[in-house]
């Protein structure tokens, strides 16, 4: 009697041995897939990012050259010097949203909360928008009725961040 009870528990631990190594192996499955697939994930971020970051430093580096060559222009090495602005600005704001993207998963992304005024926001939105739009042939007009409330609170930067990323798409994406 003793040799069975010995049996059934030698059973029993290889039993429960066995889901706890199956328990433990799915585990490390769904860790390694999920690992993986933020990989992939970071991958076509920085992928698609560092095709982004190209087109404003082409814009910069081509109106550079073109600033250097008309020298003797006033009036056309402002408009040139206008545009290498612009795009400095769109590579500042795409540098900043990798460097958010890696606060965020560090859980150090903090959303402020002040008040602004949208309708400046909104505007200098639109400016940006409009010259990157008329690099592309595309008319881009920013309309604001004044029964918009002008202050608000919350993250002017990140607001402005979402307009700039949907008005961006909008000219890159759309038909001139």
């Amino acid at each position: 009697m003793l040799a069975y009870i010995f049996c059934v528990l030698i059973t029993s631990m290889i039993w429960i041995s066995a889901i706890v190594t199956k328990r433990s192996a799915d585990r490390s499955y769904f860790a390694l897939n999920t690992t993986e697939h933020a990989n992939r994930a970071k991958t076509a971020f920085l992928n698609n990012m560092s095709h982004d970051i190209r087109t404003p430093m082409n814009a910069i580096i081509g109106f550079t050259a073109l600033a250097a060559a008309h020298v003797n222009q006033p009036d056309q090495v402002q408009e040139y010097l206008n545009k290498i602005s612009t795009s400095g600005q769109h590579l500042l704001s795409l540098i900043n949203d990798v460097l958010d993207m890696s606060k965020l998963e560090s859980g150090e992304m903090q959303l402020e909360e002040v008040p602004f005024n949208l309708n400046a926001l909104l505007h200098d939105v639109g400016t940006l928008l409009s010259t990157q739009a008329q690099a592309r042939g595309i008319t881009c007009t920013l309309t604001m009725e004044d029964k918009r409330e002008k202050h608000v609170i919350g993250s002017p930067l990140h607001l402005r961040r979402i307009f700039q990323n949907i008005g961006g798409n909008a000219i890159k994406y759309g038909r001139g």
